[in-house]
């Protein structure tokens, strides 16, 4: 029989066990989820159906995490059950296993929720009947193990235990290698996020000279008066890796151009307004800027021969 402060240890094991489960059913399910969504591609875009870099690169920092974690810490209660340091009888072990089903249940009902509403919403129908059994298949997977293990008598060398073990490694190498397959390296997802930068910066030059064309009835000779006028920060006008100040040149005027260099094109990227979009390298953006009552309105179109 084991002794209280056994029981405290082994409650500490099945509580680390089962948050590593919510993590790792979750980030199953959400790698399952982008590869679903990457290969069906629905014809409008969409919120929930759409596929999600963000998404997949949390699913796998959470079956890096998470995965090994929930590993180790089954497999110390399992011999820690065929050592018989656990009484397989205890009280807190059935509470506590069926607290470890609740949870894959809890899991499950959120997914379903999720899933159905974005059919609801017009996603394919393929892809809902995918998710949803995938969804089952994840659920179904952890509450038989849970189930079997309160069944099962043979605590030293279980066959079905020991196959989930293998099973369980499997699939996570499976969705880690998958997901790294299609997800941007850390690298890329960096120079994405810095031609982002880029592309915010050139926003809000183009929100800020409107505003000193109204003032002053006439466009910036340089983008420096933004900043001494007090409408913008110096460092927006600036590149966040070379420092170099963006390209301006007055055309006309109302109108000017404004160019950046860019690492990556960005015609893929979800919900892009079409004026802001360009290729990589060097990239530049005719703006317009015509009064119409009190305030200026703005049109901005990319200079496509720069592509």
């Amino acid at each position: 029989m084991a002794k209280n402060s056994d029981h405290a240890k082994h409650a500490f094991f099945y509580l680390v066990a089962f948050f590593g489960l919510g993590f790792v059913a979750t980030a199953i399910g959400q790698v399952v989820f982008q590869l679903i969504n990457q290969t069906i591609v629905e014809t409008t875009p969409s919120y929930y159906g759409d596929y999600s870099q963000g998404i997949l690169r949390f699913a796998i920092s959470s079956l890096i995490i998470a995965g090994p974690i929930y590993y180790f810490a089954t497999r110390k209660i399992n011999t820690a059950l065929a050592k018989k340091d656990l009484d397989p009888d205890s009280a807190i072990r059935k509470w506590l296993t069926y607290i470890a089903i609740f949870v894959a249940s809890a899991v499950a009902i959120g997914d379903l929720i999720f899933v159905l509403n974005s059919f609801l919403s017009g996603e394919l129908t393929l892809k809902f009947l995918l998710k949803a059994a995938t969804i089952f298949v994840i659920v179904g997977g952890f509450g038989w193990y849970y189930l079997t293990d309160l069944q099962r008598k043979n605590y030293a060398r279980d066959a079905k235990i020991k196959a989930f073990g293998i099973t369980f490694i499997a699939v996570t190498l499976v969705c880690l290698v998958t997901a790294f397959s299609i997800v941007d390296s850390p690298w890329r997802a960096r120079e994405v996020r810095e031609d982002r930068e880029r592309l915010n910066e050139l926003q809000q030059i183009t929100y800020s000279v409107p505003d000193f064309y109204r003032q002053n009835s006439a466009l910036p000779q340089d983008l420096s008066e933004l900043v001494s006028d007090s409408r913008i920060r110096e460092e927006v006008l600036r590149d966040p890796v070379t420092d170099e100040q963006y390209e301006y040149t007055i055309i006309d005027p109302q109108s000017y151009q404004i160019c950046a260099n860019f690492t990556h094109a960005n015609a893929d990227e979800e919900y892009l307004d079409p004026a802001w979009e360009h290729a990589a390298g060097r990239a530049c953006f005719a703006v317009d800027v015509s009064e119409k009552g009190d305030y200026p309105i703005v049109d901005v179109k990319p200079v496509r021969s720069d592509f």
